[in-house]
């Protein structure tokens, strides 16, 4: 097993402060709570922000799922914003998006009326169509608009190291929104070949493209809590019959048959997993980097992933509950 670079399990128990590491400053540290993971906040972390994740869009266009603010913020000043998530189905946000089919403004009135509890909106569209991106910036202006001044509108994009003819543009979001929340990460994902979930020198590019596009007061860099394993043989797939007698032929498994499910053979096999992960050191990297950029905020992917040792590496500074 090769380990290259989150795992909180691995941080030590010594005096987190110990080694000459110091503090990092920002104005904002956002963070993202899953609904019914309430009890893995235990109130030592420097959040001004969360964003709960608790709400999606239906086949309808309807918003669904939508629940309060967790309790557990109740009477502190962390701010928090409910995050409306559609993740995979881009003929839904085509016809949520645009205008011709009546579903754009019910949505948002939806969306206005969920968020009556919330310190803020989020907005985590990651499937919407090229050929959308007029119809996402219109969405975006028109709820903004109807949240009204007091709540904060942040948007979710992905990582981008150059412009790429997308919906998401970063500076027409961010001239009709308040944040915008770059998800670094997912530099290699569970699909792709196997690297880092953020390196260094990826964040510091993808950081370079978001303050070339985002005055730096709007913007808020994300940090990844994960690790992610690879394996390097794919056990499963379908086998020719050639494939398959040749596992017959060196593997000499004993074949059994099985009235429901007809003739199969059990056999074993050995695989070298390698894991990409960061460790309080990286992260720390990371958080130096965005602070001296003098980008406003971080935002972790997610609680409750993370090491308890690293909120005590982050300093809050010039923090106003109700500035936005």
């Amino acid at each position: 097993m090769v380990f290259l670079g989150v795992s909180g399990s691995s941080q030590s128990t010594e005096n987190p402060l110990a080694g000459g590491k110091k503090p990092v400053a920002f104005n904002e540290v956002w963070a993202y709570l899953m609904a019914g993971e309430e009890g893995k906040v235990t109130g030592i972390e420097p959040f001004t922000d969360v964003c709960y994740f608790s709400a999606a869009i239906n086949y309808r266009g309807k918003l669904a799922g939508q629940k309060k603010a967790p309790a557990v913020f109740a009477g502190k000043t962390t701010r928090v914003h409910l995050v409306i998530a559609e993740l995979s189905n881009p003929a839904l946000m085509h016809f949520c998006l645009n205008t011709g089919y009546g579903l754009r403004s019910s949505l948002i009135r939806d969306i206005v009326d969920a968020a009556a509890d919330y310190h803020g909106v989020q907005l985590d569209f990651e499937s919407v169509p090229a050929a959308e991106k007029d119809a996402f910036i219109g969405f975006v202006r028109e709820l903004r608009s109807a949240l009204g001044g007091k709540k904060i509108l942040s948007i979710a994009v992905p990582p981008r190291r150059v412009s790429v003819d997308d919906a998401y543009d970063y500076a027409a979001l961010a001239a009709v929104s308040d944040r915008i929340i770059v998800m670094a990460y997912d530099q290699h994902w569970s699909t792709s070949s196997p690297g880092a979930v953020a390196s260094l020198w990826w964040c510091r590019e993808v950081t370079a493209y978001a303050k070339s596009r985002v005055s730096a007061d709007k913007l808020i860099m994300g940090i990844p809590l994960f690790a992610r394993a690879w394996q390097d043989k794919k056990l499963a797939r379908a086998l020719t019959m050639n494939g398959l007698e040749e596992i017959k032929k060196n593997r000499s498994p004993e074949v059994q048959v099985c009235d429901r499910n007809g003739p199969y053979f059990t056999y074993r096999e050995d695989v070298t997993v390698t894991v990409y992960f960061d460790d309080l050191d990286s992260i720390m990297q990371k958080m130096k980097l965005y602070s001296g950029e003098r980008i406003k905020g971080i935002s972790f992917w997610r609680i409750g992933q993370g090491s308890p040792d690293l909120w005590s590496y982050i300093d809050v500074s010039a923090v106003s509950s109700v500035d936005k």
